[in-house]
């Protein structure tokens, strides 16, 4: 099934799946602060690390996002609700299984323009997904 990156402002009231907030309120929010569009790209490439290294790494989630945003010269969000490990891992699983489940999921984040096609961490929970989709966990 699919899984898609969406706006708040685009949501439609006809989507027959699951829904999920990606924002930094939430376990699967991105730690790192979007300066504009200046940083999004680097800000993108560190989340797919963050993922990466909790996911598989058993990395600490608060320790590695501080790690990445001293490497990439960004900054943590203070609005990010600093995980545990154990509860991203949780959250992500069941994405995944929804996914094996063949749920469409969307996927939303604020930062995901509702008018343009720009990067958003989303994306990189849809690369870990349909990789690990291929893989048991």
């Amino acid at each position: 099934m699919s899984i898609t990156v969406v706006s708040p402002k685009t949501l439609s009231d006809s989507f027959e799946g699951k829904r999920i907030y990606i924002d930094r309120r939430g376990v699967l929010g991105n730690p790192f602060e979007l300066e504009g569009e200046s940083n999004r790209e680097a800000v993108v490439r560190a989340f797919g690390v963050y993922l990466y290294q909790v996911y598989e790494k058993d990395a600490d989630p608060a320790e590695e996002s501080n790690r990445l945003a001293q490497k990439h010269g960004l900054a943590i969000s203070k609005s990010w609700k600093r995980p545990t490990r154990e509860a991203f891992v949780t959250k992500f699983t069941e994405l995944l299984t929804l996914h094996k489940e063949q749920t469409s999921l969307e996927l939303v984040c604020h930062c995901k323009h509702p008018e343009k096609e720009v990067a958003c961490h989303g994306d990189m929970y849809v690369r870990a997904i349909n990789y690990y989709a291929t893989k048991e966990f």
